[in-house]
């Protein structure tokens, strides 16, 4: 049988800002993947085997934070208010539970002896700190 996922086990999780979660992922079967910095994976945060959790969506995408060929890679998921599929997994995952995902994946590659590289967000709407940052201006208290 075809598995597109690769398997891991949830071997670490840690608070790395007030609403930022490092969870590692670490197996045999995340030995030697094709990484490079810039490529992500498609995370599988819902339950396949319920269905009420499919309209919310099975998989999100997330940045590798850290890889490590031995067989480990770390995402870091936002905890926000709103609570989305990725945010709740964060929450509800545990060291020992079974993480799946797809990729790596991207195109996404950096020039080596480049002087500078620029990033940019190609969205055709303004980021959500955009917004904010539009909307709060005045108060010195936002920190977006």
């Amino acid at each position: 049988m075809l598995n597109l996922f690769v398997h891991g086990t949830v071997t670490e999780i840690e608070p790395i800002a007030e609403r930022m979660r490092r969870v590692r992922v670490s197996g045999p079967e995340l030995r030697d993947l094709s990484w490079t910095p810039g490529t992500h994976i498609r995370l599988r945060v819902g339950d396949p085997r319920r269905p009420r959790s499919w309209p919310q969506g099975l998989l999100r995408t997330y940045s590798i934070w850290d890889y490590s060929p031995e067989g480990h890679l770390d995402v870091c998921v936002l905890d926000h208010p709103a609570a989305g599929p990725g945010a709740s997994w964060s929450r509800e995952v545990g060291v020992g539970d079974t993480a799946a995902f797809i990729g790596p994946k991207g195109r996404f590659a950096l020039r080596e002896g480049a002087s500078y590289h620029l990033f940019a967000e190609t969205r055709p709407r303004p980021s959500r700190s955009a917004r904010c940052c539009a909307r709060c201006r005045p108060r010195p208290s936002c920190t977006a």
